[in-house]
């Protein structure tokens, strides 16, 4: 079976951590949002890398590494783009793995229940300092990420920006005592989920909406009609890209 065609799409996006050189591969056939924020991930491991090749010299080496899970407790901020890509990862499991997922969805989805705590009071947060003492109740409840295993990360190359996103400099013993130790996060000025959140409001209505990984699942399988909606991908792209950079639309290739 042949492959599906798709066009190669070169561009320039500019960032506060320098100007980012990429290219992505978007498919011909329309997309859906859970399709461009698979295609985005990678796009984001590239704004990471810029961020931390400039930072690296002034903050010092970043000290995450395996089997360091003190952030797959945290509640990590996912877009609707990427509740729909999460949803189709879990969808493709194998039944009985995707039952042990999900038991350990429901289980968390209950923590965050009797935590008082749901998708509307996330997005409502009134600013940082409220959300931040939101995050260090909740990492004090041990609960775990879904996909955590052992202290390993089973949807490591399909996780979220968020997860992508959150690399310390600081000792990482000091992250399992969130809230009293200090930690040096790696400053960002690009948060992918943002940008994919706006993308979704511009095409969906509404207004752009984060939440917690931990609700991903349940809010795909509430938004189905609308996670099967397919648009041109030059499009999606051309938007995200616009989103992140707040710069003019960029020419469609040939």
């Amino acid at each position: 079976m042949p492959e599906p065609l798709k066009n190669r799409f070169t561009f320039e996006l500019g960032t506060p951590e320098g100007t980012l050189r990429a290219n992505l591969a978007i498919p011909a056939e329309p997309m859906r949002l859970a399709d461009l924020s698979r295609l985005v991930m990678p796009l984001d491991d590239q704004i990471v890398a810029l961020g931390v090749k400039k930072h690296l010299p002034t903050l010092g080496a970043i000290s995450c590494k395996k089997g360091c899970d003190s952030c797959c407790y945290q509640l990590v901020p996912v877009s609707p783009p990427e509740a729909f890509m999460i949803h189709d990862l879990v969808s493709a499991m194998p039944e009985t793995r995707q039952e042990e997922v999900l038991t350990r969805v429901v289980d968390a989805e209950a923590a965050l229940e009797s935590f008082g705590l749901d998708e509307a009071s996330f997005s409502g947060m009134a600013n940082d300092d409220e959300l931040r003492k939101l995050l260090i109740a909740w990492h004090h409840q041990g609960v775990a990420c879904p996909f955590l295993e052992r202290g390993t990360c089973t949807a490591y190359t399909s996780r979220p920006s968020g997860c992508r996103e959150y690399l310390v400099t600081s000792p990482a013993e000091n992250c399992t005592k969130l809230g009293e130790a200090v930690i040096r996060r790696m400053p960002l000025s690009i948060r992918m989920s943002l940008a994919l959140s706006r993308v979704a409001a511009r095409l969906l209505g509404g207004e752009p909406t984060i939440f917690p990984l931990t609700l991903a699942i349940g809010w795909a399988e509430a938004h189905e009609e609308e996670g099967q909606r397919r648009f041109d991908g030059f499009m999606l792209v051309n938007m995200l890209l616009e989103e992140l950079s707040g710069g003019k639309p960029a020419d469609k290739p040939s």
